[in-house]
């Protein structure tokens, strides 16, 4: 059995598979917001989820900055997590192997390999949802940067004392505060045309930069890709582009792309021990 966690600002996410991969049992639960019970909520709902069976490998999805190598948790965005060793926490209570990885960085290897981008070679994942996280993914794998693509750290916008960044214009808590509606609640064609005005810039600066294939959106606020996508391409259309524009897909796995993606990222683990 192979078990994936996404951990998010809100809700954490679990999802159960057998090694072909395919989820056969789901969970969420709040996220726990004291640090130092965190860890342990974590392994009781896996503990009742597995019911007792053998877990092969666990793999662990968290946003922000992670420390891959020593298994820490080191800064989540919007998830008040610091200095966890989730790896070294999990392994002894489960005996089995633990991957730790970045939320949009397993989102965007399920949308390469199973999702929306599985017929392209560059593959830019965003993921829009409590924040903004993005990942490049060249065939199948995750591009090999110092460290975790942050395109929700661009600046946009220089009329803010420190430079309005994307994530602080089109994150669902930028949303509710500057609309007072959360996404889900909001059916003006004009309040997602300038939503959509927004995030053009920002995946215009990633199309410049990376030249993908494909871009592929996930995330909660992604769920309304039918109401912005229309006015998104209009608006990138605008910018003049040097090269013809790559398609902007939504995500198969909208909400569930980090789970997924670590079960997949979980079974190359077994693979690789297997032939160690």
């Amino acid at each position: 059995m192979i078990v994936a966690i996404d951990v998010g600002g809100t809700k954490t996410r679990f999802g159960l598979a057998y090694s072909s991969g395919e989820i056969f049992t789901e969970s969420v639960m709040p996220t726990p917001q004291d640090s130092s019970t965190a860890l342990l909520e974590v392994s009781r709902e896996l503990a009742r989820l597995s019911e007792g069976m053998k877990i092969d490998a666990i793999g662990v999805a968290c946003p922000g900055a992670i420390d891959k190598p020593s298994g820490m948790i080191l800064d989540a965005h919007n998830v008040p997590w610091r200095g966890l060793n989730i790896v070294q926490h999990l392994g002894a209570d489960f005996d089995c192997q633990v991957v730790l990885e970045n939320d949009a960085a397993a989102g965007g290897i399920a949308e390469a390999r199973l999702g929306a981008g599985c017929s392209a070679r560059l593959v830019v994942f965003m993921t829009i949802s409590t924040g903004v996280g993005m990942s490049i993914i060249l065939d199948g794998k995750l591009l090999p940067t110092r460290h975790n693509s942050e395109g929700g750290a661009q600046v946009i916008s220089l009329r803010a004392a420190s430079g309005a960044r994307l994530e602080t214009l089109i994150s669902g808590p930028a949303i509710e505060q500057k609309y007072g509606m959360r996404a889900s609640e909001i059916t003006d064609p004009k309040v997602w045309d300038e939503i959509a005005q927004s995030l053009s810039a920002g995946i215009f600066n990633i199309i410049t930069i990376v030249q993908p294939d494909v871009i592929v959106l996930a995330g909660g606020v992604s769920r309304h890709y039918a109401k912005f996508i229309t006015p998104l391409n209009a608006h990138l259309l605008q910018y003049n582009s040097i090269y013809p524009l790559p398609e902007i897909k939504q995500a198969r796995f909208v909400e569930t792309a980090p789970v997924v993606g670590m079960l997949l990222l979980a079974q190359d683990h077994i693979a690789q021990a297997r032939q160690l």
